[in-house]
């Protein structure tokens, strides 16, 4: 039924939405475009700063990889930890999506900007997605990639700037497309191999590499085993594990929310739910507790249900609001996010590809895990609301 809402959602939007005027590309004014620019940097470095405040109290100072992954395992080990435990650390929660927007802004925005800008925010990104990993882990890497080749495919299919700038300025840029396009490569195997890093760190303990991922595949699927012939093959071709590390987890990545999920259908539904949103918009929850609510904390809800962020979209709105209102809530963003997309195919805006791209993530996460509680995500939704403030306005005349 889930499904069946979230297609019935789209169709009804193309239905409602489908025809109507292709408007002119939007113009901005160059001057308004890269100071708006400095304002997203700003906050993208206060962002980074509060991040890497929380985490060097945390971890007394320890800024190394096995730091990191230190911190983070036994966060998750501790039944005890409380998420935001101060108020700057859930700023530096809700900042950490500029990072995000800044890149966006950027690649939107591109031929507006001045090189020195453009070299302004690209550093800023690199710096803001490493210091992401300090509080988002695997979640963020994703995201951030994600992110990356959805805005590629836009820009390369979707865009046809008509910006009045002088053609030596746009054949400089084009020819630094390359250095650009090596650069952003370079930087998402980076973070594939960080992430791997991390997981591995995670899990070893005292096991070989090849035990260690056949364990985990093993211990997180009812019923499931390995060949001993399977076994003795990776401890023969030890050069062989990395690949298959990725590919196992991204196997297991994709088996596990539908696992949980169907164990979460066939449990009791859990004392305390529906949550009523608490479980997926955990962020916005602590800010309202931190106001005075008592909703019930992400903690509390972790230990009832047993099973993290791994119950899919599906399993998540049914958590939060029941079966009735899961379907319904799935029916409506469906709708919302496939108005936004056709909207954006009509008149190019930047605040309806932001929603756009945000509704693809959550759209191809959908299967896997309740992203909208997860990683980057929850600042990436409550930053849209406030987005207009950082879009320049459209120049008059110059757009239909």
């Amino acid at each position: 039924m889930g499904f069946l809402s979230f297609s019935l959602g789209s169709v009804v939007a193309m239905l409602v939405f489908g025809k109507g005027k292709i408007f002119a590309e939007p113009v901005y004014s160059i001057k308004s475009v890269n100071a708006k620019a400095n304002w997203i940097i700003f906050f993208s470095l206060v962002s980074t700063c509060l991040l890497i405040y929380k985490f060097l109290i945390l971890s007394g100072g320890n800024l190394s990889l096995a730091g990191i992954t230190d911190l983070r395992l036994e966060a998750g080990r501790n039944v005890d930890h409380v998420k935001g435990e101060n108020f700057s650390s859930i700023l530096g929660m809700i900042f950490s999506g500029f990072t995000i927007i800044l890149y966006l802004y950027k690649e939107y925005f591109f031929y507006y900007l001045s090189q020195r800008k453009i070299i302004k925010m690209n550093l800023v990104f690199i710096g803001g997605v490493f210091t992401s990993f300090l509080s988002g882990g695997r979640w963020v890497a994703v995201t951030v990639l994600l992110v990356v080749l959805i805005m590629y495919f836009l820009r390369k299919y979707t865009f046809k700037p008509r910006v009045e700038i002088n053609k030596t300025y746009q054949d400089s840029k084009k020819r630094g497309s390359f250095l650009s396009m090596v650069v952003k490569a370079s930087l998402l195997l980076i973070i594939i191999y960080i992430f791997s890093k991390i997981f591995l760190d995670r899990v070893a303990g005292s096991e070989d590499d090849v035990s260690i991922l056949l364990n985990v595949l093993a211990n997180n699927f009812g019923g499931a085993s390995f060949p001993a012939s399977h076994d003795n093959f990776l401890h023969d071709n030890q050069a062989l594990i990395p690949i298959y590390f990725v590919i196992s987890l991204f196997q297991f990545y994709l088996g596990h929310g539908l696992y949980q999920f169907d164990a979460l259908l066939n449990s009791d539904y859990p004392l305390n739910a529906p949550y009523l949103g608490a479980y997926q918009f955990y962020l916005q929850a602590l800010m309202l507790n931190k106001l005075g609510f008592t909703i019930i904390p992400i903690e509390e809800i972790l230990l009832e249900i047993n099973s993290g962020v791994y119950n899919t979209i599906f399993g998540a709105f049914l958590l939060d609001f029941g079966y009735y209102g899961g379907i319904f809530l799935i029916f409506l963003i469906s709708f919302l996010g496939s108005y936004f997309w056709i909207r954006f195919l009509r008149r190019r805006y930047f605040f309806d590809m932001y929603i756009s791209i945000l509704y693809f993530i959550l759209l191809l996460f959908s299967p896997v895990v309740a992203i909208m509680g997860t990683g980057i995500y929850p600042s990436l939704l409550s930053l849209a609301f406030v987005l207009k403030l950082f879009i320049p306005k459209i120049r008059k005349g110059a757009s239909v």
